[in-house]
C-alpha cells in the first residue's frame, strides 16, 4: 500500500469517525457514493485535501465536473479514487 492509499484511507476513517460511522471494508471496488451520503463525500474530499496538504506541502483542490457525476466519478470505486489522487499529486 502506497502513501496515497495510505492517507486516503486515514481520511476515511477520520470522517467515519468525526461522524459516529462505521467505517466499511474498504476493498477497491467499495462505491464511496453508494456507501454515504453527500455531505459525508464532501467532508472526505475536504479532509482528503487537508491531509495531503499537509503531507505535500501544496494545496490542489480534488473536486472537479466529474466528482459527483454517478457516472465518472473517481468515487465509484476504491481503487478509481485511489488512481485519481495519484495522478493529481504526481
Amino acid at each position: 500500500m502506497n502513501e496515497i492509499e495510505i492517507l486516503a484511507k486515514e481520511s476515511l476513517q477520520n470522517v467515519c469517525n468525526e461522524n459516529n460511522l462505521d467505517l466499511p471494508n474498504i476493498k477497491e471496488n467499495l462505491d464511496l457514493i453508494e456507501s454515504f451520503d453527500s455531505m459525508i463525500i464532501v467532508n472526505l474530499l475536504l479532509e482528503t485535501e487537508k491531509n495531503l496538504e499537509k503531507k505535500f506541502g501544496k494545496y490542489i483542490p480534488l473536486a472537479d465536473e466529474n466528482t459527483f457525476d454517478s457516472i465518472k466519478s473517481p468515487l465509484k470505486e476504491w481503487s478509481e479514487w485511489v488512481s485519481f489522487i495519484q495522478s493529481i499529486y504526481k
